[in-house]
């Protein structure tokens, strides 16, 4: 399997916001199916935290 589905449920404490962020995500950079050398966590979880990050500055610049 080389596709994830990273998810996180974010709650920013300071303002009470809060949301859930899903991604499906292509994480296999040696292009070799089946050989179990996926880029989950490096790839992954990586790219939805960042991206909650942009959704709390996003949301802070927008009000």
């Amino acid at each position: 399997m080389t596709t994830k589905w990273p998810a996180a449920y974010i709650l920013e404490k300071k303002s009470g916001r809060e949301f859930s962020i899903s991604a499906s995500i292509h994480v296999n950079a040696n292009q070799t199916f089946n050989d179990n050398e996926y880029e989950h966590e490096e790839l992954g979880a990586q790219f939805v935290g960042e991206s909650g990050r942009q959704l709390i500055g996003f949301e802070e610049q927008s009000n």
